[in-house]
């Protein structure tokens, strides 16, 4: 996140990148809100145009820390 603080507070990153987590989990589901969201989440990612490959990584770091995190609670070797 530190490769944003020129721009944007961490607060700020944070927050975006979890709406952006959010909106991609629902919209999965086909609802009414779909459209809403998506123009949402264009906005938020829009703001981040130069640096979207960084969320990605951000996903990537969360996911990994995540599923180690799981197989430990769980006592399974990975």
């Amino acid at each position: 996140m530190d490769k944003f603080a020129f721009r944007y507070s961490r607060w700020q990153v944070w927050n975006d990148f979890l709406s952006l987590s959010a909106i991609s989990l629902a919209n999965v589901v086909p609802t009414p809100e779909k459209q809403e969201r998506e123009e949402n989440y264009r906005s938020i990612i829009n703001s981040y145009r130069e640096m979207v490959k960084h969320f990605c990584n951000i996903t990537t770091e969360q996911i990994s820390s995540f599923r180690i995190s799981l197989f430990k609670w769980c006592h399974i070797s990975i």
